[in-house]
């Protein structure tokens, strides 16, 4: 009995204690300036189900360009999983087209908001027949955009 009474006060002093009263975020200094680093979107986007949290981080900087003063955002690399490579095995249950579709939709948000770019990793491209390696430059260019 004094186990479980122990037990509970325990978690009842975890949920009343264990979490802080929510701060927007803001600088410190008036003077300051931002740069958001995104990295290696090619995590968020292979995969249908973790689409909405890259979408949730680009919310997110929306929301706070303002209060973060925030001046540029940088994706550095690895849009996509793979473009259209000739052994994809299975990694990510979204096709190269979609992959590029759904960067091109969530980092689209920023247009008119805040400037980006986004730059290619060695996942962006890819080999052909001959063994040379392309971007995919139709959806890339697309896709950088710098407002």
């Amino acid at each position: 009995m004094k186990k479980n009474i122990s037990l509970l006060l325990l978690l009842l002093s975890a949920v009343i204690f264990g979490q802080e009263k929510f701060q927007a975020p803001k600088l410190d200094n008036e003077k300051s300036w931002s740069i958001i680093l995104i990295p290696d979107t090619q995590n968020y986007v292979k995969w249908n189900q973790n689409q909405p949290i890259l979408d949730l981080m680009v919310r997110w900087i929306e929301d706070n360009v303002s209060t973060l003063n925030i001046k540029m955002v940088c994706q550095v690399g690895d849009l996509v999983e793979h473009n259209n490579i000739l052994n994809q095995g299975y990694d990510g249950d979204q096709s190269a087209d979609d992959q590029w579709k759904s960067i091109q939709s969530i980092l689209g948000r920023l247009n008119g908001k805040v400037p980006y770019v986004a730059a290619t990793g060695n996942h962006d491209f890819s080999i052909n027949e001959e063994g040379e390696d392309f971007p995919a430059i139709t959806s890339f260019s697309r896709l950088i955009l710098i407002v």
